[in-house]
């Protein structure tokens, strides 16, 4: 339950939630100012456009303006604030540029109260409803008011001092121990739950070191398992490069094998060879060949 609630209940969902909250405000005035800018545009516009686009485009180019300049000055408005001010105290200008931020600050103000006007006059003249009027009326000054006090909130809690994170960090530090030591208390023997109770904190420490062990067995002995499969995926991947290999060099093999142009002999075809005799040799070769002849015909 705890886990649920904070997953609305902490500071980002309120920072977000006033923010949306803000931007709503504004909002509402804008649509205030989207029927006070179709009667300006009817007026203004009519001859340009026609009564009908005249009129859309006047309520919406006010509502725009509206919305954009009431965020601009209320939402985002400290920030320009800072930047005039260090303007005007680094001897840049003078105080005339805060006065003329103040002014505009009052003017989207005016803006906003004269669409507001607006409305509260066209319920209670042409509806005849004066009632809702004023309550239309004193809901517009109440979220005026609410949105000029937010936007302050909000600027403040967006630029708190950083020794405020410092001090939530520490305490959600101790929260997550002690969320720890709950579930370390599940672990625990009744002779180590008997201590930790007792005010012993090294029950705590046992079961939390115990639980360290085993998890870091498990952590390698996933390791060990992963490196495994990855020597088999390198000594299949090893295989599968020496297969293509040796399917490649008998690719090779095959078109040499197959090839009739390295079968082919190139003989050089002349005239028979010579054989010179000289005549001092005639008779020893004549007699050689005789005996060779003798032993022919005894065999």
């Amino acid at each position: 339950m705890r886990f649920v609630l904070k997953i609305i209940h902490n500071e980002h969902f309120a920072l977000l939630w006033a923010l949306v909250v803000e931007i709503g405000a504004h909002g509402y005035f804008s649509l205030q100012g989207f029927l006070f800018g179709g009667f300006l545009g009817e007026i203004a516009l009519a001859v340009v456009f026609g009564s009908h686009y005249g009129t859309l485009i006047g309520a919406w180019m006010l509502a725009a303006f509206i919305f954009g300049s009431a965020f601009c000055s209320f939402v985002l408005g400290e920030y320009l604030r800072e930047h005039v001010q260090s303007f005007t105290w680094s001897g840049k200008g003078d105080q005339s540029f805060i006065k003329a931020f103040e002014d505009t600050r009052r003017m989207v103000m005016g803006l906003e109260l004269c669409s507001l006007a607006y409305r509260v006059l066209y319920v209670g003249l042409h509806d005849h409803d004066w009632i809702s009027a004023i309550i239309t009326g004193a809901f517009g000054i109440l979220i005026l008011w609410y949105a000029v006090k937010m936007a302050k909130v909000i600027h403040a809690s967006v630029n708190r001092p950083i020794e405020h994170d410092l001090e939530r960090s520490q305490h959600r530090a101790g929260q997550t121990l002690a969320e720890k030591a709950m579930r370390y208390t599940k672990n625990m023997e009744p002779e180590q739950l008997a201590r930790y109770a007792d005010g012993d904190v090294s029950a705590l420490q046992e079961v939390a070191e115990n639980g360290f062990f085993e998890e870091e067995q498990r952590r390698a002995a996933k390791a060990s398992k992963r490196q495994a499969k990855l020597t088999k995926q390198l000594g299949t991947q090893n295989r599968e490069t020496e297969g293509q290999e040796r399917i490649a060099r008998f690719g090779e093999n095959r078109k040499k094998l197959f090839n009739p142009e390295n079968w082919k002999r190139n003989r050089t075809y002349g005239p028979a060879p010579v054989l010179k005799i000289e005549p001092a040799n005639f008779q020893e070769v004549q007699t050689s060949n005789n005996h060779q002849a003798q032993r022919l015909d005894r065999n």
